[in-house]
């Protein structure tokens, strides 16, 4: 499936917000920090993260 990439911010991870883990699908902060943790373990509040934006474009 194509996607445009809209954007891409570099934050600590401490600094995600509750938009960001609602624009990822989840209900809330904890719950990204959370699968973030699991996925990446060790991951430390002053890491850096990529929030990347996009849109996809079925049918291109």
């Amino acid at each position: 499936m194509p996607v445009r990439i809209d954007g891409v911010r570099v934050v600590k991870f401490a600094d995600l917000t509750d938009h960001d883990a609602q624009c990822d699908g989840f209900a809330s902060l904890c719950e990204l920090q959370g699968a973030l943790r699991e996925h990446y373990p060790g991951l430390q509040d002053g890491e850096v993260v990529s929030v990347i934006s996009f849109t996809t474009h079925a049918g291109d």
